[in-house]
């Protein structure tokens, strides 16, 4: 070839590579993610274990748009760097951020993240959003007639009507669509998320009973989903009670319930006609709560009570883990009360044993344990680990375990079968009776334990068109006499042998569990049903003269005699002790500090006259 023709040659391949770099350039646009250019070259995601190659515009097993956005559209839910980034049959709506945007840089580094940077506008974009939290991208279903994830009110109001789907976020309070719940996405959450950190009240809107543990749902509030993995007790949620009555007999105690787990949870009802403290003497009997039809994680019982006052509890037994749960020899076990190693779990005997020489024991493997020692309690060993069927819980330490040392086979004994039980807060039911006598006025006694602030609106305190009260009163200590009242509608008076003692100040604050004087037009009862009241402290006043002072026992009380009641206060043999009798309307019985023998009463209100001294209770 000619020396032209050489160079004629060279013209002509520089040529058609210029024309090939060229077309590749028409048929392979570039990215761009954020005004950033992605990657031309090809690089290596990993994912799950498993290489992938991103940038060869295919959405790959094991690619997704968070991995490897270059190739993949952003799916259902998912956060994307720009609204055309989701794929198709997506719209793209802006709600508060979850996570930093996922950039590719170029060449085989591994992939890094931008700031997030909070609205250009300083304003929020959902209307139940703050300007201080940043908002990103979302692809959602919008027009579905779903209220789903990210979807608001403000940012699909065809879907959401006023309310906020499941997964929103927002400064509380927040009003979650039907079928959805609001929780606090910051409380019992281990580690604490980083958007707890804003100073804010949040609440986030989630599906609880779906058989799906969700964003935001924990084993604590969503106890449905999320405890299908506890291992440990501490991990089930505290049981809420509540109780409530329409009828002084009739009781309603709604409760959390939660799903089965394994064989489920089994429920007890405790009650008890009287506590001192927390030690209540509860009879126990098992029961069947009714599901509420729109929250099966609400329990309902439906029970009499014809006691002026009765203490309610809740227990829900439920067995987590796998497997029998670690033996105990017990001197009496199963339906026949026989000794041998038993399942408490079940209530079950496993076998046989004389168990007074075997000390309870813990739970665990311990082979490791020296030669010789026979650890207390049942083990679980692995006496042939070729064959599943030699696992067990064994009597005696692994090392020596026999086939005679079995006490029942047991292939999932290591994963720590027990029995978690659990109480709600002890409930009461308080009735007090108000009634009319056949004297000049009816004066009752009223201890305040419905919440009442003022005076007033115990006088408006009706049912129907009737009004329960027309005159309550209270009594000052200090000055010895009826400082206050409120006269209703029909103004009664406060009368006594020596004439009535007509004392009319207006409206007038009212003091939880304090003790007032009502009269009413007609006989009527009035319930407390809540939690145990609390303790209250009474200054009781004394002077030389002798002085009077109400005070009222609380539900839970201690003092069973009005004796113990004087000499645990040191009263003083002197000083009188009554109970006003609403009927008679005196005080009776009464007596004497030194000789107060009758029984006294929770909840009830007693005279506490003739004080030489002061005395201050705390209510224990």
């Amino acid at each position: 070839m000619t020396k032209k023709g050489v160079q004629s040659f060279i013209i002509f391949i520089l040529v058609l590579g210029i024309i090939v770099l060229a077309a590749i350039a028409i048929i392979r646009p570039q990215s761009m993610l954020d005004g950033l250019a992605a990657s031309q070259t090809p690089h290596t995601a990993v994912q799950h274990g498993s290489a992938v190659e991103c940038g060869n515009d295919k959405c790959e097993s094991g690619e997704d748009y968070y991995n490897c956005p270059s190739d993949c559209c952003a799916g259902e839910n998912y956060q994307a760097n720009q609204p055309s980034h989701c794929c198709s049959g997506l719209n793209a709506v802006q709600d508060t951020c979850e996570r930093t945007p996922v950039v590719i840089p170029p060449g085989n580094q591994p992939p890094e993240t931008l700031p997030i940077q909070p609205p250009t506008t300083g304003a929020a974009v959902s209307g139940q959003q703050p300007s201080i939290q940043p908002t990103c991208y979302f692809c959602v279903k919008c027009g579905d007639k779903l209220c789903g994830k990210h979807e608001n009110a403000d940012n699909c109001p065809i879907d959401c009507l006023n309310c906020s789907g499941q997964g929103f976020r927002g400064p509380s309070p927040v009003t979650c669509c039907a079928g959805l719940i609001a929780i606090d996405p910051c409380k019992d959450v281990e580690p604490v998320p980083s958007f707890c950190t804003l100073g804010m009240q949040q609440q986030a809107c989630i599906k609880c009973g779906d058989a799906k543990c969700d964003l935001y749902e924990t084993p604590v509030n969503c106890p449905d989903d999320c405890l299908q993995n506890v291992t440990d007790c501490s991990q089930l949620p505290n049981i809420d009670a509540v109780i409530g009555t329409s009828d002084p007999n009739d009781i309603v105690l709604r409760f959390n319930w939660k799903k089965e787990i394994r064989d489920g949870p089994k429920i007890f009802l405790q009650r008890s006609d009287k506590c001192i403290g927390t030690e209540c003497g509860f009879a126990e009997e098992p029961i069947e709560p009714l599901r509420n039809a729109t929250n099966e994680s609400e329990g309902r019982i439906e029970i009499q009570s014809t006691k002026d006052i009765e203490f309610f509890r809740i227990i829900s037994k439920i067995k987590i883990g796998a497997g029998t749960c670690q033996p105990k020899c017990l001197a009496s076990c199963g339906m026949l009360q026989v000794s041998g190693w038993c399942d408490e779990c079940e209530g079950k005997l496993l076998k046989g044993a004389d168990c007074s020489n075997i000390e309870p024991g813990v739970t665990g493997n311990v082979a490791s344990q020296p030669p010789g020692i026979n650890p207390p309690g049942a083990q679980c060993c692995f006496t042939d680990p070729g064959s599943k069927k030699s696992q067990g819980w064994y009597d005696i330490s692994c090392s020596k375990a026999t086939n005679a040392n079995l006490i029942v086979f047991d292939s999932k004994c290591h994963l720590g079968a027990q029995m978690c039980e659990q109480a709600s807060d002890i409930l009461v039911k308080h009735t007090q009776h108000f009634i009319i006598s056949n004297q000049k006025t009816s004066i009752n006694w009223f201890v305040n334990d419905l919440g009442i602030t003022k005076s007033e609106d115990l006088i408006r305190l009706d049912s129907s068109e009737s009004i329960f009260f027309d005159y309550v009163a209270e009594w000052n200590p200090v000055t010895q006499n009826q400082t206050g009242s409120a006269v209703g509608n029909y103004g009664m008076k406060m009368c006594s042998e020596n004439g009535c003692d007509y004392v009319v100040t207006g409206s007038f604050p009212m003091t939880d569990n304090m003790p007032y004087f009502v009269s009413l037009k007609a006989p009527h009862d009035l319930t407390y049903a809540d939690s145990i009241p609390e303790h209250v402290i009474f200054n009781l006043v004394g002077n030389t003269n002798g002085a009077d002072n109400y005070i009222v026992l609380p539900v839970d009380t201690r003092f069973k005699t009005a004796k113990q009641f004087c000499d645990e206060l040191g009263l003083g043999d002197d000083a009188t002790i009554s109970i006003w009798d609403p009927n008679e309307q005196i005080p009776d019985p009464y007596a004497q500090c030194r000789v107060a023998t009758f029984n006294i009463y929770p909840g009830k209100v007693y005279l506490v006259g003739d004080l030489r001294h002061n005395v201050k209770w705390m209510q224990e």
